[in-house]
């Protein structure tokens, strides 16, 4: 007869402090980070609204707080992708006016 051993995995449940807690760090070090751009470009206000990051989690139904987040997130992808495609038309407009030919930039989709 052998005793087998067997390993129950223990997981902290999360809670909304650690949320709260998570939420307030990555904020400040974003709030960080725009200022430091925004004093290096002599800048008084940034180009858009991204708050700074998600407010944190109350007492309210949390799917109230899900689609907040959801909402705050496709705001940041859209200015990537706004951001992404004026870095592009600007690259092009540049070879064209320096007469450059514009290289495709080839790229591999990882998933």
């Amino acid at each position: 007869m052998t005793d087998e051993l067997k390993t129950i995995p223990i997981k902290a449940t999360t809670t909304r402090e650690d949320a709260n807690r998570v939420i307030e760090r990555n904020r400040a070090a974003v709030w960080q980070s725009v200022q430091e751009k925004l004093r290096e470009y002599k800048m008084s206000q940034p180009v858009c609204d991204l708050c700074f990051g998600f407010y944190s989690i109350g007492q309210r139904n949390p799917y109230d707080e899900i689609i907040n987040m959801a909402n705050y997130i496709t705001c940041a992808l859209s200015d990537g992708w706004y951001f992404f495609f004026e870095a592009e038309r600007l690259r092009r407009e540049l070879a064209a006016l320096k007469g450059r030919r514009i290289e495709a930039i080839e790229c591999k989709e990882v998933r």
